[in-house]
């Protein structure tokens, strides 16, 4: 068909946008999004179609990115101090801020990732694999000789439940079908 007619209908059924009496064609981008190219007034409106809520996610992420930032921003401060004040080797400070600039950074890198969080993927599972490595390696730790504290067992849990099942939830959000 020519292009003077109604717009073409690629939207998807129930979709709440009005588009009768418009000249142009919807484009279904596949990033949870839908162009639609008014060709008579040389427009382009972005219109997000995804069918789970992506707000819940953000909120979620954004309070447990407070957990590495915090502990981050204390470890960077206070050094081995944090944990215990008996520890005051220089070695063992420097590590420890070194350390705790990484855990701060990953924070901010989740933080980062939050209003588009739906499209972030494979940023999402990358840095939960290096959460989940550094969980598993504190694990070892607590098999071999360390005693599980509160501390201990707080972090165990954001490394090894609560930034998987973030991710997860990412992924589910990232590959849900679109409205219909």
């Amino acid at each position: 068909m020519g292009g003077t007619g109604p717009a073409k209908r690629t939207q998807r059924r129930g979709d709440p946008r009005n588009t009768r009496g418009a000249v142009g064609r919807a484009v279904d981008t596949g990033i949870g999004s839908l162009l639609f190219v008014n060709k008579k007034k040389q427009k382009t409106l972005k219109l997000k179609i995804s069918e789970r809520p992506v707000l819940p996610l953000q909120i979620a992420i954004g309070l447990a990115g407070l957990v590495p930032v915090g502990a981050g921003l204390a470890g960077i401060w206070l050094g081995p101090a944090m944990l215990d004040p008996a520890i005051h080797t220089s070695a063992a400070d420097s590590h420890f801020r070194y350390l705790s600039g990484l855990l701060l950074g990953i924070g901010f890198l989740f933080w980062s990732m939050i209003p588009k969080i739906a499209n972030r993927g494979p940023a999402v599972r990358m840095l939960t694999l290096v959460v989940v490595t550094g969980g598993l390696a504190r694990a070892l730790g607590l098999a071999l000789h360390d005693p599980l504290t509160p501390a201990t067992a707080f972090a165990l849990t954001m490394e090894l439940g609560v930034t998987p099942l973030l991710c997860l939830w990412q992924a589910w959000i990232e590959t849900s079908p679109r409205k219909s």
